[in-house]
This record gives structure tokens, C-alpha cells and sequence, in this order.
């Protein structure tokens, strides 16, 4: 257990209050960024990114790509 940046680790269970996160086995939160991370699906309000598993929706660049392959669909606009 660490209270020094208001940092709490328990056991894997991570509160970190300084940058705003919390990690709760494989779950992240951290709202300095906006940034919620669940098993893998990850949400990021700032950059208007949605990743879910290999699936990633990014707004702010204006990119689309369905499934992690090269050949995948990809729409790209900058």
C-alpha cells in the first residue's frame, strides 16, 4: 500500500487519485485522459477512440478499421 502522489495498490487493485485512475483487475478508469480500458475493450473520450478487440473506431482522425488485418476495411481521412 503506497500514499505518497495518493496512490493506492492493493493486491493488483490500483487507485491512483494524483492522475485520476483506477485499475480493478484488468479494468481502467482514468479520467485525467478519459480514458476507460475493460478487459480489452477500450474506450478514450478525448481522442474519440473506441477499441474493441482488434475494432477500432478513432474520430478524431477520422479512422475506421474493422478487424486487425492489413487488408481489413479502412477509412482514412485527414
Amino acid at each position: 500500500m503506497k500514499v505518497e502522489g495518493y496512490r493506492l495498490d492493493v493486491e493488483g487493485y490500483r487507485l491512483d487519485v494524483e492522475g485520476y485512475r483506477l485499475d480493478v483487475e484488468g479494468y481502467r478508469l482514468d479520467v485525467e485522459g478519459y480514458r476507460l480500458d475493460v478487459e480489452g475493450y477500450r474506450l478514450d473520450v478525448e481522442g474519440y477512440r473506441l477499441d474493441v478487440e482488434g475494432y477500432r473506431l478513432d474520430v478524431e482522425g477520422y479512422r475506421l478499421q474493422i478487424a486487425s488485418y492489413t487488408s481489413g476495411f479502412q477509412l482514412l481521412s485527414l
